[in-house]
């Protein structure tokens, strides 16, 4: 008898996924796969792992319960597998999600070719952007560089994002992929992960229906549980962006509801530019920017990755990274800002260290909003734009809540000191339970002088 194999990856969910719903409609004995590949795709970061080890879990548990099918899981070389598997059971179709992210497109093609030449047929999908890269291009024929044509481009042709698909009809299935599963041991070793959290798949709902009015303001508050928190899913596709898009468009207009398909927008244009410009994990899109003179200082990187700058709104946004796996959107680019522009260290090193600490770790938003803040993306911020640290702290964490919870030595300090309090006198500080270079550091660096001297080092570029 033949069979389906549906290979999962950045699509682990049920509903709206093409490559499950037509292998299921069309074959009677499905098998799913997934196989973690860190050969022929980049490394996951480690805070990644963690998300994926329960998003699986859960996904596995899914799959058994409504459609009584087992979730294989091999680990190792995807095309090493799947010749084995092509070449021990018998298979007539394979059917997976279309991802657009280089080198993953490589990857596809040769999975492709594997299958022809084993005379299974291929189906694969778009599932994982609104759009495929290639059908978004400018009026002279290219890809778009600036992100609010784009966007609106894209709106505009919005017809043509097809409904999302429904979960596949239930029933028994007859066939389990019979090969022993890999241990993927993708949990850490120490516990750091402990309060992470898993959260609620019912997150959309809950948001649309009680926080998007109020999102376009909200967003920027970083001590306000004002966002979504929907990126991890829909990194690894727990849930789909037509889904979220359609979900959107259904409610009642408002700003909010503009600036949140907006941010989708966003996660679409980064997914636009890295694939026609792959080299964009490594090098800087504005090629000057490769010539910039970054320094190489561990002992400073350090210092912020541990969140021991001396600056509250950026130890507090590190601390909660190490922390939760998480980070506010506005607090990202307040910390960003910090490390390129006051610190001069390569926008580089701030992106792997995201890669690592983050459960929404995606290779195109990550490397296209460092690239933003260090002003040598596409449609990046202007280099001159160095946000000043205490400044972001005073206008987006007035209260001083945000640094209080990530920051408690300093949780006695007054309002007008909260953000700055190397300005308080040390019999305030002493009476406040703060030592500073004791039980907090010290100022790393003097940010006035670091601004003047990073614009000098940007105008030497011209």
């Amino acid at each position: 008898m033949k069979h389906a194999l549906v290979l999962f990856n950045q699509d682990l969910r049920v509903s709206d996924n093409p490559a499950f719903f037509y292998a299921m409609r069309d074959h009677k004995n499905v098998a799913p796969l997934f196989i973690l590949d860190e050969a022929n795709r980049r490394p996951l970061g480690e805070a990644s792992k963690w998300f994926l080890h329960h998003a699986l879990e859960n996904f596995s548990k899914e799959l058994l319960e409504k459609f009584s099918l087992k979730l294989a899981l091999k680990k190792g070389d995807s095309l090493e597998i799947l010749r084995e598997i092509f070449l021990s059971k018998n298979i007539e179709a394979i059917y997976f999600s279309r991802v657009v992210n280089h080198p993953e497109l490589k990857l596809q093609e040769k999975i492709k070719k594997l299958a022809e030449e084993n005379s299974i047929a291929v189906f694969d999908f778009k599932a994982t952007t609104l759009f495929e890269p290639t059908e978004i291009k400018n009026g002279s024929g290219g890809y778009y560089k600036v992100f609010t044509p784009f966007w609106r481009h894209c709106l505009k042709n919005s017809d043509a994002i097809l409904d999302p698909l429904p979960s596949p009809a239930k029933g028994a299935r007859d066939f389990f992929l019979d090969i022993e599963n890999d241990v993927f041991d993708l949990l850490p070793k120490k516990n750091w992960a402990e309060k992470f959290e898993i959260i609620a798949t019912s997150s959309l709902e809950s948001f649309l229906k009680n926080k998007v009015q109020e999102y376009k303001q909200a967003r920027d508050i970083p001590s306000l549980n004002g966002t979504s928190k929907l990126s991890p899913h829909l990194h690894f596709g727990l849930i789909s962006p037509r889904e979220i898009f359609y979900a959107a468009k259904k409610i009642s207009p408002s700003e909010g509801k503009t600036q949140f398909l907006t941010e989708l927008g966003w996660r679409e244009f980064c997914h636009h530019l890295l694939f026609h410009f792959p080299e964009l994990p490594t090098k800087s899109f504005r090629i000057e920017f490769e010539k910039f003179p970054w320094k190489k200082n561990d002992f400073l990187l350090q210092k912020w990755q541990k969140g021991q700058t001396g600056f509250p709104i950026v130890d507090a946004g590190m601390r909660e990274l190490w922390t939760t796996g998480l980070m506010h959107n506005r607090v990202r680019m307040i910390v960003a800002s910090f490390l390129v522009k006051d610190l001069l260290i390569d926008w580089r090193e701030g992106e792997k260290w995201f890669w690592d600490c983050l459960i929404d770790a995606d290779l195109a938003s990550n490397v296209a909003n460092w690239q933003w803040v260090a002003g040598s993306g596409a449609d990046a911020a202007p280099f001159f734009r160095i946000f000043n640290p205490t400044l972001q702290g005073e206008r987006f964490d007035a209260q001083g809540n945000y640094v209080k919870k990530w920051i408690p030595e300093l949780a006695q300090l007054p309002q007008r000191f909260i953000h700055n309090p190397w300005e308080a006198d040390e019999n305030l500080l002493k009476s406040c339970g703060v030592e500073l270079g004791k039980n907090y550091p010290t100022r790393i660096v003097d940010h006035a002088h670091a601004r003047d001297l990073a614009l000098m080092l940007f105008k030497s570029l011209k």
